[in-house]
């Protein structure tokens, strides 16, 4: 009996497992490819081009690039770096939501820098570590809640080849298979 009951429960907990796998994307199965670091941004996917300092929307926050620099180190927690025998660019955003508060902020994911021969590469995890460490001076990290019309500073971190150009940055916000451009020249 208590063979039969465990072989029942075992089988009852596996379509429950099953039934909570299935996938309610509505395009069967067939989902967007977001450019990886070695891939281009097509161009009929760029479709919205915001100068320096301007801000442009981007799903549900609205953003600007401020500056860029190239490094080949960032600080890092306890007073230590981060170095690269390549480069670090170091991007300056200002963020805000748009018409309501959003809890968890933005999405690295969400960034990829565009260099001058439209390589993209993927924003690093260290912005997370940067912005933490210039918390006090305003800087929120992607977990942070960002509120309407009220910007916020934020750096992104992208490890790069030494020599690159770079030319903006595309946000896809909330992995959307289109990108707004946001240029740093």
């Amino acid at each position: 009996m208590k063979k039969c009951l465990c072989a029942v429960l075992a089988l009852f907990m596996a379509l429950s497992l099953a039934g909570c796998g299935g996938d309610n994307d509505k395009t069967n199965g067939a989902k967007p490819e977001k450019p990886n670091s070695s891939s281009s941004v097509p161009e009929k996917d760029m479709y919205k081009r915001y100068a320096l300092g301007e801000a442009g929307v981007s799903g549900e926050y609205q953003l600007k690039t401020v500056s860029f620099e190239t490094t080949t180190e960032i600080p890092k927690l306890r007073d230590e770096k981060y170095t690269t025998n390549n480069e670090f660019v170091v991007v300056e955003i200002e963020i805000a939501a748009i018409d309501q508060a959003l809890d968890t902020g933005y999405s690295l994911l969400d960034f990829l820098l565009v260099d001058t021969d439209k390589k993209t590469y993927a924003a690093d995890d260290k912005s997370i570590e940067l912005n933490v460490i210039l918390g006090d001076d305003g800087y929120v990290g992607p977990y942070d809640a960002l509120n309407p019309g009220l910007f916020k500073k934020a750096k992104l971190v992208f490890e790069v080849p030494k020599g690159i150009k770079p030319a903006l940055i595309a946000n896809s916000n909330g992995g959307s298979d289109t990108y707004v451009e946001y240029s740093l020249t």
